[in-house]
Formats: C-alpha cells, structure tokens, sequence
C-alpha cells in the first residue's frame, strides 16, 4: 500500500517537516513513486524506516552515523530507467 508524507507523519508522530527531511537526505531507504505532482512511498518501508531515523537521532547518532547503519540494516532502492530508454 502507497501513502503520503502526510500520512507516515500522522502514523509514526513524527512532524511532517521532518519526516519529509528524512526521505531526502535518506531517498535511498524510501521506496516511493509519482502520482502526479503527489510522491507516494511504500507503507511498511517507510514508517519502519522513518522511525528507526527519529531513534537514531534520538541515540544521538549523526546524519553520516545513520547513514551508515541504514546501509548495513537496509536496502537501498535506485531509481532507474527502463532499459528501452536509455538507449
């Protein structure tokens, strides 16, 4: 199920100013799509993700700390173009 950055901050109490910070500086943990001009993310991921962020910080970790335990905890999405497009 796909939800909005709206959403992950009312499900996870996390301010929306915020949650949408962690899904730039973190995109690679926030696998999400266009609707339109809406940007939608996977549910589960992102609400797992978006509050293992806040407790990080919350740990005192920094952005490059985060970063780094994301990468060993998670998979990172890429963005990518069907191949039929890049040629």
């Amino acid at each position: 199920m796909m939800i909005t950055l709206k959403q992950i901050s009312a499900k996870t109490g996390i301010p929306q100013s915020t949650a949408a910070r962690y899904t730039v500086l973190f995109m690679e943990y926030f696998p999400r799509k266009k609707d339109g001009r809406k940007l939608l993310f996977l549910e589960v991921e992102a609400l797992e993700t978006a509050q293992r962020i806040q407790r990080l910080y919350k740990d005192g970790k920094t952005t490059d700390q985060v970063h780094g335990i994301l990468e060993k905890e998670r998979t990172a999405v890429m963005d990518a173009l069907p191949f039929h497009i890049l040629q």
